[in-house]
């Protein structure tokens, strides 16, 4: 799903700054698959300074960050879209207006 996500950005957008990151493919296989993006050891270093991200995979790992976290080192207006709702234990008193994700209907402000 990943790939897919990331060709259809490019392919709106060609000149977009795309970081990924996996938890299991080494970042010079992740390099040679995505020859447009910048390929990162640490999910922080992909997130740090993003406007938007994605969480497309279902490891475990990448849950481990909550979003208030990746929020704080993202753009000020930045977006988490999260495929796997890894932070579906999230009360509505804890959701953010910029987490969304598959199955949460939570959308309030903090």
């Amino acid at each position: 799903m990943s790939t897919k996500v990331i060709q259809g950005l490019l392919a709106q957008q060609p000149e977009l700054d795309v970081h990924v990151f996996d938890p299991v493919i080494d970042t010079a296989t992740l390099a040679s698959h995505y020859k447009q993006a910048t390929a990162c050891t640490d999910p922080m270093d992909a997130v740090r300074g993003a406007s938007v991200v994605i969480i497309a995979n279902n490891h475990p790992s990448l849950g481990e960050h909550p979003p208030a976290t990746m929020l704080s080192m993202m753009h000020p207006k930045g977006f988490i879209y999260d495929y796997w709702n890894h932070f579906s234990d999230l009360s509505a008193g804890n959701s953010m207006a910029n987490y969304f994700a598959v199955g949460n209907t939570h959308r309030t402000s903090i």
